[in-house]
């Protein structure tokens, strides 16, 4: 399919409801649910980050002087909290973009 083909498919088949002069565009309620996702996704990754790094923190206080393989899964963990929340959000923006190409932002 060409990319106008394809430009032409996404609009007549996922365009959101037109919207007047002064109405706002009504989109399928699970955007709705995933953009919440993206906001929470800006607070989740911080916390989670503290939060693993808390619990890596009292695993290895607990059983001092020995790193083992929980302290480093802790720790990885909190490494990767925000690292996938921002994954998250890049997903989310490129998907919008792809999906509603013809929608002004």
């Amino acid at each position: 399919m060409s990319q106008s083909g394809r430009e032409k498919w996404l609009s007549e088949k996922f365009k959101p409801a037109e919207s007047g002069p002064g109405k706002r565009r009504e989109y399928p309620r699970y955007v709705y649910g995933l953009a919440w996702l993206y906001y929470l996704s800006l607070v989740l990754g911080p916390c989670g980050f503290f939060v693993c790094l808390v619990a890596a923190w009292v695993v290895w206080y607990l059983q001092r002087p020995l790193v083992d393989l929980k302290v480093i899964g802790w720790f990885v963990a909190a490494l990767l909290c925000p690292a996938l929340a921002a994954v998250f959000r890049w997903l989310f923006v490129r998907w919008g973009r792809w999906r509603w190409p013809m929608v002004d932002s």
